[in-house]
C-alpha cells in the first residue's frame, strides 16, 4: 500500500498493530544505500523515486489462506485511519 506521505503510513502502521494485524515496512533505506552494498560502486543517479518509496509503502498481510474475514478485518481497520 503507498501513502502520501511517511507520516501517514506510520499512522495506519500503528493502528494496524493496535488491532492486532501485522504489516511490515521491507525496505525503510533503499537498497542502494544498505550496508551490505556499500562496497559496490554507487550508482544513484534516477534512484529518486526508489528513496521517495520507501518512505510511502506498507507491505500489509497477504497469504493464500486468508479468510474473508481477516481481509474484511483489514479493511475495517483502514478505513478507521485518518489520513
Amino acid at each position: 500500500m503507498k501513502f502520501k506521505s511517511e507520516k501517514d503510513r506510520d499512522r495506519t502502521k500503528g493502528c494496524l498493530e493496535r488491532n492486532g494485524i501485522p504489516s511490515m515496512i521491507y525496505y525503510a533505506r533503499p537498497l542502494h544505500k544498505q550496508e551490505a552494498f556499500e562496497q559496490l560502486e554507487k550508482h544513484t543517479i534516477g534512484l529518486e523515486n526508489v528513496e521517495k518509496l520507501c518512505k510511502k509503502v506498507l507491505s500489509l498481510p497477504i497469504h493464500p489462506y486468508m479468510k474473508t474475514y481477516d481481509v474484511m478485518q483489514i479493511i475495517d481497520v483502514l478505513k478507521m485511519v485518518d489520513i
